[in-house]
C-alpha cells in the first residue's frame, strides 16, 4: 500500500528502521556530539583510558588523502599552486602515538628531522560508530570552516574559527598522516566525553603562518613547478609525491640569463637550480651556504661602452653597515647604499641600495579568545569571564591583557511570594585551571532552603608564574670581514638557539646567515667616456633644460677631472592656465548650516594639465529647523508566560515639530521575558557498575528534574538493565613444553621445560610452577695440554705479532675452558710502513628494527717498504637495535554469524605500530559457533490509531502490530503498519486585508485601520493579527486635541484572562500645550478557562501473548483538539509475558526480496523490535508538539 505522499509500505518500514536505528543509538549511548576546536595545551580526562588504536588501512588512509584533496582542489578562490598532498608513515606514526594518549589538544611536541614545522588538526566526537566515513566526516567538519575566511582580508569573519580549513588548503603542505583512537573518556573544554574517538592528523611542511596566505591564487596550476603536471587543479610530481622519494640531490644549474647590461658596470644575470625531491629543505646543508639561485653582477664590467651608450658615472663602494631592520618580527627589511662618483644617482646606472630579509621569525599575536566562563549571577546583572594565550606561550609577549571580564544575565529577577532560602558560606578556592600564566579558579556553597537569587558557584581570575618561553635565537653576531679585498664577496654571521632549561624544542629557522659584500672595483685606471645624446626637455610647456652625460670608466686611483654632465636651455610652448572661479551655488539645505561651492576650468580642455584646485567650497547657514520627537515610554506590560519565553510591550506618544516628517520608529515595541526553563530532567548519569563481574548481573542510571521535585516532570526518574553476559571461567595450566637442550656438554649442566596458566574471570590462579628444571651432562670436562712454542714475529720491521697454541685433551678444542691460541705484540727496526686513510661515511642500517648492521671502509695507503696495513678495511657497528613492532592482543570475538544454528564468528588484532605492513602474520582469524535451535515469527495484534498528523487540511493517522521475531526463517510477511486519512476540513486562514478606513481627523495626527477575519469565524484560530493600524496626517490644529482611538489589540491570552490595548495620539496645536489624559486604554479580556487534559487511562494489557511487547495508556484535552493542551497524548511501557513464543507462523519467502539494512536476505529482527518501540515514542512527541509526520 502507498501512502498520499507516494511512499510504499516498503519504504515506510526502511525509513522507520533507520530511525529506529538512530533512536537506539541515542538511547542506549548518549547524544552525538563533534568538536574540533582544540586547544593549545590539552588536559587527559581523569581515569582515560585508550580502548582501541584503530588500524590504518588503505582504505582508510586513502580515503582520509581523498577527502583532503576534494578539498583542496576546490578551494576558493582558486589556486595556482596547490599541491597534491599524499600519505606519510613518519607523520602517522607522530599523529598515532598522541592519539593514544586520548587529550583534546594541540600535541606541542611533535617534530621531524625532515620539516622544520609540523602543524595539527585534531577531531573528537561521541556516539557515532567508527568507520571509513565518519573519517571524511571529521576532514569534512575542517572543510565546513571555508565559509568563514575571508582570503581578501586573510581572516577568520567574525569570532567563527578557520584554522583548521587554511591547514587543508595550505599550498606548499603535501605530506599528511592520521592516527585514530578510541577512549574510555576525552575531556572537551570543561565536560567529560565517555566512549570518545579521535582522530589526529599532522601536516608537513606545516602552514598557518599569520603573515601569508594559505595559497596564490591565479589561473589553475600556474605557480607549479615546471616538471609538475596538473591533475585535477593539483600541482603533482612523482618524485614529491613517492612514499619513498629519491637521495636528496641538486639539479644542474640553468642556463644564465642575458646580462641586463651590454657594457660597462652594474650588469646582473641570474641562474637557478631546484632539488629533486622538489622540497628545497631536502638539499640544505647545515651550515653551508647552498642556494637554490645565483647572482652574477660583473657580467658586463670587462665589455667597454662606446658612443652613446657610455656611462656618465660610477658608484662607490656599499656602506660598511647594513642599517637598522625595518621590523623586529614578521619580516623586515635592512638596507645599505652606495654613493655615484658625480654625486647624482641618475648618473649611473642601477640601484643605490640593496636590501636584505631580517627578523623573519613571526611576530607574537594572540590566539582566538576561549569561550566565556559561567556567569556569576543567574539574573539581576552577574560577570563573566574569559581568556587568551599568547602564540609565544608566554602571555607577556603580547600587547594586551590575557583576560577579559564582561556582563552577564542582566534581566531582572523575578519576584516570589514563597519563603526565600539562605546562602552558607563561601567554600575555599579551589586550584586554579592552570599551572602557569592566566586561568581561573572556583569556590562554591549551599543553599538552606529554597534561594531564587545568587548562584551556587562563583569564580575569579587567577595568575600563576609565566608558563615556560619556548625556544628562542639570541641576536645576530657582527657580519664578518669581506672574503674579497675587490670585487665582490660575502660576509657571514650566526645566532645561538637559546632553551629554557630541560626543554628539547627547537629554534625555527637558520642559525646562520651569508650575504654578499661589495669592494672596490678591480680594474686599470679610471677616464672619461664620450658624452651621451642630449636628454628630454625638463618641461612639456614654458622654458627648461636638457642634460647629457659621460661616465668615469671602473678603476683605481682618483676620480675622472671634470664634471659628468653638461646642461643647455629648451623652450616649449606656453603652458595652460585655469579660468577664473564661478558664481557661489545656492546652499545645499534648507534650513539650518549647510555647503556652498564654485568651481573654474583648464584652458587646454584636460584639468590633469593645470595644477591647484578646481573646486572650492565655504559654510551657508539658514534659519533653525525643529522636528518631531518621541515622548518618553510607557511602562512595561504584564509577561505573557510565568517560563519558557513569554512576551511584553509598552508605547509612546509622538510629539510632533513645525517641519520635516513625523516621528521615526514604532510607537509600540514588545520583547521576550520570563526566559528561564521550565523544569524538565537533566541528562541520565553514567550507568552504575554491574552487580557481578561474570554471568548475568544488573546495572542502574538515574536523573534528576531541575527544579528538585520529580513530580513536576514527566517520565520515569530511574532505568536499569541487564548486564555481563560472560560465562564465568576458571584458571587452567597449559601442557608441559619438550625439554631444552642441556646448557652445558661437560662438568653438569641443566635443561627445563615450561608451561602456562590461562587465566579464567573467576576463581584462583593456577596451583603450581611454571618451571620444571632437570640436571644433565655430569661427567668431567677435558683439558689443555701445555702451551707449544712461540712463532716467529709477524712483521720484519716495526712492531709485528707472535702466536702459539695449545691441544685439547678431547680432540675438540671447544670442549675445554679457554682459549687454544695466544698471541702476544713483538717489536722490530723502524721502518716505513703503509698507513690507513680516515675511515669513510657509515652506511645505511640493514635493518629497520630488531638490532641491524652498518659498515664502514677505510683504504691503505701503501709506504715505500714493509708489508701493507694492518687491521681490517671494513667496520661495523650495531643499530636499530629497537624492538619490532608487534600484534598487539587478539581482540573479543566478534558476535556470531546467525542467531540460531550454527555460524562462524571472527576477531582481529592490530600491529603495535598502527601499521599492518610493519607486523609478520595474519590480521583476523574465524572460527564456528553454535547457538539454540531455530523458530519462526508471527504477527501481533495491531495497536490503537494514533493522532493525526494535521489538525486540519488533510492528514494522516497510522496504527501498527508487532512480530514475534522467531530466531530462524523470514520476518513476518505483510506490513507492520497501516495509515488512514484524517481531519480533511480545510485550515483556518484570513480573508484579504479591506480597505484602510478614512482618517478620523481633520488636523494634527490620527489613526487608520484595516482588518481581515478568519474563515472559522473565531480570528483566534488563524495565525498573526486581525487587525492593522497606520497614522495619516492633517495640516497643524489650532488648539491640542486627541486623536480617535484606534482599534483594540488582539488580546495576549486565548484563554485564562488576558489585556488588549488600544492607542491614541494628541495632536498638538499652536499653543503647544498636551493634551489631558492617558494615550493608551488596557483592558481585560479571554477570560474563559484554559483547556486542559483528563486523567490518564488505565494501562492497556500487554501487545503480545508470549515474549516481550508495550503497554500504553492515553489521555485526551477538554476541547477534543490535542494542540490546545501543553504534554503528549499517549504513554507507552515495556511488558514482558513469561511464555515461549511458539515455532509457527507463515514461511514463505519474502517475494519482493524487499531491502532493509543489507539487502533482502538479512535478519530484521532487532529492527522491527526496535521499529516497535521507537514509533510508540516518536508518535507521543508528534502529537505533543503538533508536528506533521
Amino acid at each position: 500500500m502507498k501512502t498520499k505522499h507516494g511512499f510504499s509500505g516498503t519504504d515506510l518500514l526502511a525509513a522507520l528502521c533507520m530511525f529506529a536505528a538512530i533512536y537506539t543509538d541515542i538511547v542506549t549511548s548518549q547524544t552525538v556530539r563533534w568538536s574540533i576546536e582544540a586547544p593549545r595545551a590539552g588536559t587527559k580526562a581523569a581515569g582515560s583510558r585508550l580502548i582501541t588504536s584503530h588500524q590504518m588501512t588503505t582504505s582508510l588512509k586513502n580515503a582520509i588523502v581523498d577527502a583532503h584533496n576534494s578539498a583542496r582542489s576546490s578551494a576558493n578562490p582558486p589556486p595556482a599552486d596547490m599541491m597534491k598532498i599524499t600519505w606519510n608513515d613518519d607523520l602517522a606514526r607522530i599523529a598515532i602515538a598522541y592519539a593514544k594518549t586520548c587529550t583534546f589538544g594541540i600535541n606541542r611536541a611533535k617534530k621531524l628531522q625532515r620539516f622544520n614545522r609540523i602543524e595539527e588538526n585534531i577531531y573528537v566526537s561521541t556516539g557515532i560508530t567508527f568507520g571509513n566515513q565518519w573519517a571524511t566526516q571529521a576532514t569534512g567538519r575542517w572543510n565546513e570552516e571555508g565559509k568563514y575566511y575571508n582570503y581578501q582580508t586573510n581572516k577568520c569573519t567574525a569570532t567563527d574559527r578557520c584554522k583548521r580549513y587554511t591547514q587543508m588548503v595550505w599550498g606548499p603542505t603535501f605530506k599528511v598522516g592520521c592516527g585514530i583512537s578510541k577512549c574510555s573518556a576525552v575531556k572537551v573544554g570543561r565536560q567529560t566525553w565517555t566512549d570518545a574517538t579521535i582522530m589526529v592528523c599532522d601536516y608537513a611542511p606545516g602552514g598557518n603562518w599569520i603573515t601569508r596566505r594559505p595559497y596564490v591564487t591565479g589561473p589553475v596550476c600556474s605557480e607549479c613547478h615546471a616538471t609538475d603536471r596538473c591533475v585535477n587543479n593539483l600541482c603533482t610530481n612523482p618524485a614529491r609525491d613517492s612514499a619513498t622519494p629519491p637521495v636528496a640531490a641538486w639539479s644542474q644549474w640553468t642556463t644564465w640569463t642575458a646580462c641586463s647590461k651590454t657594457c660597462g658596470v652594474g650588469g646582473t644575470r641570474r641562474r637557478s637550480r631546484y632539488c629533486n625531491t622538489f622540497y628545497t629543505r631536502d638539499c640544505l646543508v647545515p651550515g653551508r651556504y647552498s642556494p637554490s639561485s645565483d647572482v652574477d653582477n660583473k657580467c658586463s664590467i670587462n665589455i667597454p661602452c662606446t658612443g652613446g651608450s657610455q656611462q656618465a658615472g660610477s658608484w662607490g663602494r656599499w656602506d660598511s653597515n647594513w642599517s637598522t631592520c625595518s621590523a623586529t618580527c614578521g619580516g623586515g627589511q635592512k638596507s645599505k647604499t652606495r654613493t655615484c662618483s658625480t654625486g647624482r644617482l641618475s648618473d649611473c646606472t642601477g640601484s643605490n641600495r640593496i636590501s636584505f630579509p631580517c627578523n623573519g621569525r613571526p611576530c607574537p599575536g594572540w590566539n582566538d579568545w576561549r569561550p566565556w566562563e559561567g556567569c556569576s549571577q543567574s539574573c539581576g546583572g552577574g560577570t563573566r569571564i574569559r581568556t587568551r594565550a599568547c602564540s609565544t606561550g608566554t602571555d607577556t609577549d603580547c600587547q594586551g591583557s590575557a583576560s577579559e571580564t564582561g556582563n552577564c544575565n542582566t534581566q531582572r529577577c523575578q519576584s516570589s511570594s514563597t519563603s526565600q532560602g539562605t546562602w552558607g558560606a563561601w567554600s575555599a578556592w579551589g586550584s586554579c585551571s592552570a599551572t602557569c600564566g592566566s586561568s581561573t579558579r572556583k569556590r562554591t556553597r549551599r543553599c538552606s532552603g529554597t534561594c531564587r537569587t545568587g548562584l551556587a558557584t562563583s569564580q575569579e581570575a587567577c595568575t600563576k608564574p609565566a608558563c615556560p618561553a619556548a625556544a628562542r635565537f639570541s641576536q645576530w653576531t657582527q657580519w664578518s670581514a669581506c672574503s674579497k679585498t675587490c670585487g665582490t664577496g660575502t660576509s657571514a654571521r650566526s645566532r645561538n638557539c637559546i632553551k629554557p632549561q630541560g626543554s628539547t624544542a627547537r629554534c625555527q629557522g637558520s642559525a646562520t646567515g651569508q650575504k654578499p659584500c661589495q669592494k672596490a672595483t678591480c680594474a686599470p685606471k679610471r677616464t672619461w667616456s664620450s658624452w651621451r645624446d642630449w636628454g628630454s626637455c625638463s618641461v612639456t610647456c614654458g622654458s627648461g633644460s636638457q642634460t647629457r652625460t659621460r661616465t668615469c670608466s671602473a678603476g683605481s686611483g682618483p676620480s675622472c677631472p671634470g664634471s659628468s654632465s653638461d646642461r643647455k636651455t629648451c623652450t616649449r610652448s606656453a603652458c595652460p592656465t585655469l579660468s577664473n572661479w564661478s558664481r557661489w551655488s545656492s546652499c545645499s539645505v534648507t534650513c539650518g548650516s549647510g555647503q556652498q561651492e564654485r568651481t573654474r576650468s583648464c584652458s587646454s580642455g584636460r584639468e590633469s594639465d593645470c595644477s591647484g584646485s578646481k573646486r572650492n567650497t565655504r559654510p551657508c547657514t539658514l534659519t533653525a529647523c525643529t522636528t518631531s520627537r518621541w515622548g518618553v515610554w510607557g511602562t512595561w506590560s504584564a509577561c505573557s508566560r510565568s517560563c519558557g519565553s513569554g512576551r511584553r510591550s509598552r508605547s509612546r506618544t509622538c510629539n510632533l515639530g513645525n517641519s520635516g516628517p513625523t516621528c521615526q520608529g514604532l510607537s509600540v515595541e514588545s520583547q521576550t521575558c520570563n526566559r528561564q526553563t521550565c523544569p524538565s530532567f537533566s541528562k541520565w548519569t553514567t550507568w552504575s557498575k554491574c552487580s557481578k563481574t561474570c554471568g548475568p548481573g544488573t546495572r542502574e542510571r538515574s536523573r534528576r528534574c531541575s527544579s528538585g521535585r520529580t513530580t513536576d516532570c514527566s517520565g520515569e526518574p530511574t532505568q536499569s538493565e541487564s548486564c555481563n553476559d560472560v560465562k564465568c571461567t576458571v584458571s587452567s595450566w597449559t601442557q608441559w613444553t619438550l625439554w631444552t637442550s642441556c646448557t652445558k656438554t661437560c662438568g653438569t649442566g641443566n635443561r627445563q621445560r615450561t608451561r602456562t596458566c590461562t587465566k579464567g574471570n573467576s576463581g584462583p590462579t593456577c596451583a603450581g610452577q611454571g618451571t620444571s628444571r632437570i640436571a644433565c651432562n655430569s661427567r668431567v670436562c677435558p683439558t689443555f695440554d701445555p702451551w707449544g712454542q712461540w712463532s716467529q714475529c709477524s712483521a720484519a720491521c716495526g712492531t709485528g705479532e707472535q702466536t702459539r697454541t695449545r691441544t685439547c685433551s678431547s680432540g675438540k678444542p671447544q670442549e675445554c675452558q679457554g682459549n687454544s691460541e695466544d698471541r702476544k705484540v713483538c717489536r722490530q727496526p723502524t721502518c716505513q710502513t703503509s698507513k690507513w686513510a680516515p675511515w669513510g661515511s657509515w652506511t645505511q642500517c640493514s635493518k629497520s628494527c630488531g638490532g641491524g648492521q652498518y659498515t664502514r671502509k677505510r683504504t691503505c695507503d701503501e709506504g715505500n717498504s714493509g708489508p701493507t696495513c694492518v687491521g681490517v678495511t671494513t667496520d661495523s657497528g650495531k643499530c636499530n637495535t629497537q624492538t619490532c613492532p608487534t600484534f598487539l592482543p587478539w581482540q573479543t570475538w566478534n558476535a556470531c554469524s546467525v542467531t540460531c544454528g550454527s555460524g562462524t564468528r571472527s576477531r582481529s588484532r592490530s600491529c603495535s605500530s598502527g601499521i599492518s605492513s610493519d607486523c609478520t602474520g595474519p590480521t583476523s582469524a574465524t572460527e564456528t559457533c553454535s547457538k539454540p535451535s531455530c523458530s519462526l515469527s508471527v504477527w501481533g495484534t495491531w495497536q490503537t490509531w494514533s493522532g493525526c498528523s494535521h489538525t486540519c487540511g488533510s492528514g494522516s493517522k497510522s496504527r501498527t502490530r508487532v512480530c514475534q521475531i522467531g530466531n530462524s526463517g523470514p520476518p513476518c510477511q505483510g506490513s507492520r503498519s497501516d495509515t488512514d486519512v484524517c481531519n480533511v476540513a480545510p485550515c483556518p486562514a484570513f480573508s484579504p486585508w479591506s480597505d484602510w478606513s478614512k482618517c478620523p481627523v481633520t488636523c494634527g495626527v490620527g489613526t487608520i485601520s484595516r482588518s481581515r477575519a478568519c474563515n472559522t469565524g473565531v480570528n483566534s484560530d488563524c495565525v498573526g493579527n486581525h487587525t492593522e493600524n497606520n497614522k495619516c496626517t492633517k495640516p497643524k490644529c489650532a488648539v491640542s486635541a486627541w486623536s480617535p482611538w484606534a482599534p483594540w489589540s488582539d488580546c495576549t491570552q486565548t484563554c485564562g484572562t488576558g489585556t488588549k490595548t488600544r492607542l491614541r495620539v494628541c495632536n498638538r496645536g499652536a499653543t503647544g500645550t498636551n493634551c489631558a489624559g492617558s494615550s493608551t486604554d488596557q483592558q481585560n479580556c479571554n477570560s474563559q478557562a484554559c483547556p486542559l487534559f483528563s486523567p490518564w487511562t488505565s494501562w492497556s494489557t500487554c501487545s503480545v501473548t508470549c515474549g516481550q511487547g508495550q503497554l500504553s495508556k492515553t489521555r485526551t484535552c477538554s476541547t477534543r483538539r490535542e494542540k490546545d493542551c501543553n504534554g503528549p497524548t499517549v504513554m507507552v511501557k515495556s511488558c514482558s509475558v513469561p511464555i515461549t513464543c511458539a515455532t509457527t507462523g507463515n514461511t514463505t519467502a519474502n517475494p519482493n526480496n524487499d531491502k532493509q539494512f543489507g539487502g533482502g536476505t538479512t535478519t530484521t529482527s532487532n529492527c522491527r523490535k526496535s521499529v516497535y518501540s521507537f514509533f510508540l515514542i516518536f508518535l507521543s512527541f508528534i502529537v505533543s508538539s503538533s508536528l506533521s509526520f
